[in-house]
């Protein structure tokens, strides 16, 4: 159930974006245009973390109440225990989001620059440390349940590292830009929607009405994704108006297709 949940945002933004980068790294690298490549790469990468880390800070926080919102319909089936258990690793996973996001755009350019083989090689490397990890954290640090998604969390960080040297190894040309500057005001963002929506969880009243329950997971999501959208546009974050500027484009085009 956490798996499914993290992969709503995951599928809906990431995955969205592959079609796009495979062709477009393809081109540049034909060109042999790699500041091109890199530019490209860089403003792709870091509009979807933008997108991703505001349901990663909702997913940390009100894990919970996601759970709660999709799958307690019926609390005799669906116990408040089994929501403190998918809630639990829910909160992980999220974590799990940026980490996948970065090792799928690190595969896109071996995919265009024909290096598929490293990504088999790490697909094996991956298959190798997830047992390894969870024996780690069951048997060494009697970790229980959260052993799964902190297996997943680790064998994606040595993923990421691997990938990112073999990147610098056998794909010079592609120089990742302005991540570090990103990274700092993303940060600052998060914290600013995280302080927002524990804020709100301490104030909204626990609720057995399920119409209750779907409205205030509605605050929650709209506070954590407001006030980080804020947060974005007062850091003069050029993703914040990137994001603005599809909603945008799609909205005109619903306007036109309406008319």
């Amino acid at each position: 159930n956490s798996q499914t949940l993290y992969n709503l945002p995951y599928q809906t933004i990431v995955v969205s974006v592959g079609p796009l980068l495979l062709p477009n790294l393809s081109g540049f690298f034909a060109r042999k245009a790699g500041g091109e490549a890199s530019d490209f790469f860089s403003k792709s990468l870091r509009s979807v973390l933008f997108m991703m880390v505001p349901f990663v800070v909702l997913f940390m926080v009100a894990a919970d109440e996601t759970v709660q919102a999709v799958y307690q319909w019926n609390p005799a089936k669906y116990t408040d225990t089994n929501v403190l258990a998918t809630g639990s690793l829910l909160t992980v996973y999220a974590i799990n989001m940026l980490l996948q996001a970065v090792i799928f755009f690190i595969n896109q350019t071996f995919y265009a620059r024909q290096r598929s083989w490293i990504s088999l090689f790490t697909g094996v490397i991956n298959l190798i440390l997830n047992p390894l990890f969870c024996l780690l954290y069951i048997n060494v640090f009697g970790f229980g349940l959260q052993s799964l998604t902190l297996a997943t969390c680790s064998y994606n960080l040595v993923i990421i590292v691997l990938s990112s040297r073999m990147m610098k190894r056998f794909i010079p040309e592609i120089k990742v830009r302005g991540l570090a500057s990103f990274s700092v005001r993303a940060l600052v963002a998060a914290i600013l929607s995280f302080s927002v929506l524990f804020f709100l969880k301490a104030l909204l009243p626990a609720s057995d009405d399920k119409i209750i329950q779907l409205l205030q997971y509605a605050v929650l999501g709209l506070g954590g994704l407001g006030s980080y959208f804020l947060a974005a546009m007062a850091l003069k974050m050029p993703e914040s108006a990137s994001v603005i500027r599809m909603f945008n484009q799609f909205f005109n085009k619903f306007r036109r297709r309406k008319a």
